[in-house]
């Protein structure tokens, strides 16, 4: 039998590949914020004032980019539907579900 790490999944080599143009953006965003709470509650502030941040990543979250290739649109389309119809049961039916797991996790509810 073989382990996770002697079965290299195929997924793993993803994890370290990220979108270039993205990376550039940050980097020049936040290069003096080590934290990715602060980094991320920074850029969540700028949304929420429907004002994006500034420079480079202002301007990649907010130009829209082609769909791959591989994007079956119709197949999409249904998604968005359902999501549309279903989308307030399935948030209730996940978040509920997750409920028991939170709280039987290690570090879960504690007295």
């Amino acid at each position: 039998m073989t382990t996770q790490s002697e079965d290299k999944l195929p997924l793993d080599e993803f994890r370290l590949i990220g979108d270039i143009d993205l990376d550039i953006a940050m980097s020049s965003f936040a290069a003096d914020i080590t934290d990715p709470k602060v980094l991320l509650g920074t850029v969540a502030r700028s949304m929420h004032d429907s004002q994006p941040p500034s420079g480079a990543l202002g301007d990649w979250l907010t130009t829209p980019r082609p769909l791959p290739e591989w994007v079956d649109s119709d197949l999409l389309m249904q998604g968005q539907k359902m999501f549309q119809r279903w989308g307030l049961q399935i948030g209730a039916v996940l978040f509920t579900a997750s409920l028991p797991w939170a709280y039987a996790g290690d570090h879960g509810a504690q007295a």
